[in-house]
């Protein structure tokens, strides 16, 4: 759940809840398949399904979410995207 200290935050979840299962998926080569399959609830699925978002191009995510902006006018899952690309290209790194 979110922590207040965190500086992302997608929907109810603080984004640094997603680093496993973008370690399991791009680090070590689990499929969303297997993935879905090991998620104990639907919480789990649920980051298993906004990590597989990763796999799209941005105009795709876009298209997919156009009516669902924040107050702010942002689109939380891209930003939320952008960051665990980030972090994903830090894994590769190290």
């Amino acid at each position: 759940m979110k922590n207040p200290s965190s500086q992302f935050y997608f929907g109810k979840y603080d984004i640094k809840e997603f680093l496993p299962i973008v370690q399991k998926k791009f680090v070590d080569g689990f499929s969303t398949v297997e993935l879905l399959k090991e998620a104990q609830n639907d919480e789990e699925k649920d980051k298993v399904a906004i990590v597989a978002l990763l796999d799209l191009d941005d105009g795709t995510v876009m298209h997919m979410l156009s009516n669902n902006k924040n107050g702010n006018g942002d689109f939380d899952i891209l930003s939320c995207r952008n960051w665990l690309k980030k972090m994903l290209r830090h894994m590769a790194i190290n």
